[in-house]
């Protein structure tokens, strides 16, 4: 389909889907059109949804060497995302978690990631002093991916790559790294981050000096 093509349909239905589950903004990210891609978004093409890949706009925009449209469409799927309001998590720690999927045989990360919320499963992390392990995120679900690959795709591998999630625990999130998707480890600074986790497990390790008066 040509921009032509796109502009017309854009007029007359902005949610059209093709049999691949591509929108229009699927197929304007893959033209490399910005002008395009900005017409999508103020017509209300929705940015979070997935075509049978389990591709996003923004991820198709990525495949085709179109950075700077990647990062417009991720900033639609923020405020997107903001404005959505989410449901309780339904789970009060990691461990919980994995209970249940241990109970259930379904990999509960993988479905709190493919839900878009990996943010809410990270700040209940953030809480706990074990934080993430490896197989919390290299466990397959019922599709076949990895949950690494669901976080991907919605857009919060940022909230993956915070140094307190991953202080005792860095070998685990290196194993986790291994499996991210070139495409998306591009706008990570894995670097910085793994010198800001090794820096605050020093500074935690560190004794703390006893306050001691001056002399009176």
């Amino acid at each position: 389909m040509n921009q032509e093509e796109i502009k017309a349909l854009l007029g007359k239905d902005a949610q059209w889907m093709d049999k691949a589950g591509n929108s229009l903004l699927h197929l304007a990210a893959q033209s490399g059109d910005a002008g395009l891609v900005e017409a999508c978004l103020k017509a209300g093409v929705k940015t979070l949804l997935y075509n049978k890949d389990g591709e996003c706009a923004r991820d198709v925009a990525r495949i085709w060497g179109y950075d700077a449209l990647a990062v417009v469409i991720d900033a639609g799927m923020k405020q997107e995302r903001a404005a959505t309001p989410q449901p309780p998590l339904g789970y009060a720690s990691l461990q919980e978690i994995r209970d249940q999927s241990a109970a259930t045989g379904v990999n509960v990360f993988h479905a709190l990631a493919a839900e878009g919320k990996f943010d809410q499963v990270a700040a209940l992390a953030k809480k706990e002093s074990d934080g993430f392990t490896a197989q919390d995120f290299l466990a397959a679900g019922a599709d076949g991916d990895k949950a690494i690959l669901k976080i991907c795709q919605q857009g919060q591998l940022a909230e993956l790559m915070k140094p307190e999630l991953w202080v005792n625990s860095l070998g685990d999130f290196l194993s986790v790294w291994e499996n991210v998707p070139k495409v998306y480890r591009k706008d990570m600074n894995v670097e910085a981050f793994m010198s800001r986790t090794r820096q605050l497990k020093l500074t935690s390790r560190a004794p703390k000096t006893p306050f001691r008066k001056g002399p009176q």
